[in-house]
C-alpha cells in the first residue's frame, strides 16, 4: 500500500503555486502614476523628460498609497487578478491615446514622429528614475550600514571627474559681445568683480555712448535672463527691422541659470534693469530734443519681468517708446503705453500659471486637474527643445512687434 501511494505521489507532483498578485491598490497606484506621467501637456517631450515625467509620477503614486493603505490586504486573490487584469486593458489604450495626441503636437511643431525607439527610450528612463530614488530612499534609511560605501564611491567620483572632458562655458554675453554685421552698435557689461549693480549700468551706458549708439535712431535696452543672455534672435531681428540703424545695450546682473535667479535673484534682476534703463536714459537727456533716439525696452522671459518693474516707478514711462515683452512668464505686462507682449500660442512659461490647477489653460492641449499643473514643471524643462514659434523659443519675427514712435516736429 505504502509503495501504491509513493508512486501516485511521484507521477503527480504537486502543481506549482503561481506568485500572489500585487495589491489592488499597488496595481490602481501604478496606473495613476503611468497616466499622469503620460498625460499630454502643452508641448511634446523627448524621451528622457518623458521617462523621468512617468517615473516620478509612479514613485509618488506608489508612495502615497503606500502610506494610506492598511497594513495587510483585504481583497482576496481574485480580486487582485481582476484589477491587474484591468489595469492590462485600460494602461495600453489610454497610452495609445497619449501617443497620438502627442504625435498630433509634433506635426503641428514641425517636429519628426516620436517612433518604437523614443517610446521604449522612454519607458527605460522611467524604470531607471523609479529604481534610482528608490534605492536613494533606502539608502537614506539604512544610512548607518550604508555610509563608509557611498563615501568611497563618491571620493572615486570626485577623483575621477577631473579627467573627464567638458565643454569649455560660453560667453555671458554672447551676441552683445560681437561685432555687428550690418553696422549697428552692440554695447554689454558683463560682471566684474567688487562692481555694484549701479556701476555696471554705468559702464554699460558708457560703453554704448563711446561706441557711437546715441548717433542711432533706435536704441534698446535689453534685460538679459538670468545668466547674461540676451536671445540672439531678438538684436539680429532688431538690426534687420531698423537697417542697422539700432544700438542694443544690456548688462549682465547674475550668473546663475534663468530659473534660480527667478527663484533667488528677482531683487538684482529689477535693481539692474532699474539702474540701466535710468543710465540710458540720462545719457539720452543730454542731446537735443530733435537728436534724441527713440529708447525701447526689451525684456524676454525673465527679463520682461525685470523690465515691467523697471517702468513701474514714474518719470520713465514718458521718456520710454515702447515697450516689448517676449515670453513673459504669466503673461504678465506693465500697463504703459505702446506696450506689446509676444508670446507663443503653446509656451508654458506664459500659460502655466497656479490658475492651471483647477482650469484648463488658453491652449490647444488636453487638461487634467492637478496633473497638467504638475506636468507644466516637466514643460518649463523642455520649452526651449522645440522649433522656433513654438514653446518659449522665439525667431527674429518677434523684432516686428516693437512700437515705433513718429518722429519730432522740426517746425
Amino acid at each position: 500500500m505504502s509503495v501504491a501511494v509513493a508512486t501516485r505521489t511521484a507521477l503527480h507532483p504537486r502543481a506549482v503555486e503561481l506568485p500572489a498578485p500585487p495589491r489592488v491598490s499597488a496595481s490602481i497606484a501604478v496606473l495613476l502614476g503611468v497616466v499622469a506621467g503620460l498625460f499630454p501637456s502643452l508641448i511634446p517631450h523627448g524621451p528622457i523628460l518623458r521617462g523621468v515625467s512617468v517615473g516620478l509620477f509612479v514613485l509618488a503614486t506608489t508612495a502615497l498609497t503606500r502610506r494610506l493603505r492598511p497594513a495587510a490586504p483585504r481583497l482576496r486573490p481574485p480580486t487582485r487578478r481582476l484589477t491587474l487584469a484591468a489595469t492590462a486593458v485600460v494602461l495600453p489604450a489610454f497610452a495609445w491615446w497619449a501617443i497620438g495626441v502627442e504625435a498630433a503636437q509634433r506635426a503641428a511643431a514641425g517636429m519628426p514622429p516620436a517612433g518604437p525607439v523614443h517610446w521604449a527610450a522612454a519607458a527605460c528612463v522611467a524604470v531607471a528614475t523609479a529604481t534610482l530614488l528608490r534605492g536613494i530612499g533606502w539608502l537614506a534609511r539604512h544610512w548607518r550600514r550604508t555610509w563608509r560605501p557611498v563615501l568611497g564611491a563618491a571620493v572615486a567620483v570626485a577623483f575621477l571627474a577631473p579627467a573627464v572632458p567638458v565643454q569649455a562655458a560660453g560667453s555671458s554675453g554672447q551676441v552683445l559681445q560681437q561685432g555687428s554685421p550690418v553696422g549697428a552698435v552692440r554695447a554689454y557689461a558683463a560682471e566684474r568683480a567688487d562692481e555694484s549693480l549701479g556701476q555696471r549700468a554705468e559702464r554699460a551706458a558708457d560703453l554704448l555712448v563711446s561706441r557711437g549708439g546715441l548717433a542711432k535712431e533706435h536704441v534698446v535696452v535689453a534685460v538679459p535672463t538670468g545668466s547674461g543672455w540676451v536671445d540672439p534672435a531678438a538684436v539680429t531681428g532688431f538690426e534687420k527691422r531698423f537697417r542697422g540703424d539700432v544700438a542694443t545695450v544690456s548688462l549682465q546682473y547674475a550668473t546663475t541659470p534663468s530659473w534660480v535667479a527667478f527663484l533667488f535673484q528677482r531683487d538684482s534682476a529689477n535693481t539692474g534693469a532699474r539702474a540701466l534703463l535710468d543710465a540710458v536714459l540720462a545719457r539720452v537727456d543730454t542731446l537735443p530734443e530733435a537728436e534724441r533716439p527713440q529708447v525701447h525696452l526689451y525684456g524676454e522671459s525673465l527679463g520682461a519681468l525685470a523690465g515691467q518693474a523697471a517702468v513701474s516707478a514714474p518719470g520713465r514711462t514718458d521718456r520710454l517708446c515702447s515697450a516689448l515683452w517676449v515670453g513673459s512668464p504669466g503673461g504678465g505686462r506693465a500697463g504703459v503705453d505702446r506696450e506689446v507682449l509676444v508670446s507663443n500660442a503653446d509656451d508654458p512659461v506664459v500659460l502655466a500659471t497656479p490658475w492651471l490647477a483647477v482650469r484648463p489653460a488658453e491652449a490647444d492641449a488636453p487638461w487634467l486637474p492637478g496633473v497638467s499643473y504638475a506636468q507644466a514643471a516637466f514643460d518649463f524643462v523642455g520649452s526651449l527643445a522645440v522649433p522656433e514659434g513654438h514653446g518659449h523659443r522665439y525667431g527674429t519675427d518677434q523684432a516686428l512687434a516693437m512700437p515705433t514712435c513718429p518722429k519730432p516736429s522740426l517746425g
